[in-house]
């Protein structure tokens, strides 16, 4: 396996959301675009131009993550 490094870096990745995941944010329908260690970007719908970040920790919190792993 190759080491990581800045020619190899590693991919984040998240298990509840991918880039090109939609979800609800207070009311307002969103695109996930970028994905960080510790946050991810995101576009709201009508708003394209301008980035949107939210760390999954806060993301957790959110009705839209309660509703997409949490069915009864």
């Amino acid at each position: 396996m190759l080491e990581y490094s800045m020619d190899n870096p590693p991919i984040v990745t998240w298990p509840y959301l991918r880039p090109g995941d939609n979800f609800v944010f207070k009311g307002d329908y969103c695109i996930v675009k970028r994905m960080y260690n510790n946050s991810f970007e995101y576009r709201v719908q009508g708003r394209e131009h301008i980035k949107y970040f939210m760390s999954y920790k806060f993301y957790m919190t959110t009705p839209s993550y309660f509703g997409r792993f949490h069915k009864k």
